[in-house]
């Protein structure tokens, strides 16, 4: 079994699940539900290009560099469609290796 870091504290990660409950998912839900077709995410990133622009300048600098460096941001569009992740290289490597990527859907 591999052993996987932690990316936030124990007071983050109880609040994320509290968020996550909220929003109707499941508890034994360990993975993504699904994975989007690339034609649908292709069509997902386009319509909401403009705003990723603008985020990747805000969030990019922040999540790679200081006390952000262990953060991870991810940019949902409104049907939960994951569009980007932000975070450094090494904190993507693990999202990644947990299943956490584009095109997820929860």
């Amino acid at each position: 079994m591999q052993v996987l870091p932690y990316l936030c504290s124990g007071a983050e990660l109880a609040e994320s699940y509290v968020r996550c409950r909220a929003s109707g998912v499941p508890p034994e839900l360990t993975r993504p539900r699904a994975i989007v077709s690339p034609a649908r995410l292709t069509s997902c990133l386009e319509a909401n290009a403009t705003l990723l622009s603008l985020i990747e300048q805000l969030i990019t600098p922040a999540c790679c560099a200081g006390p952000q460096r262990g953060c991870i941001y991810i940019f949902c569009d409104l049907d939960l469609v994951t569009l980007k992740i932000f975070a450094a290289p090494e904190v993507l490597t693990t999202t990644e290796g947990a299943g956490v990527k584009r095109g997820n859907v929860r």
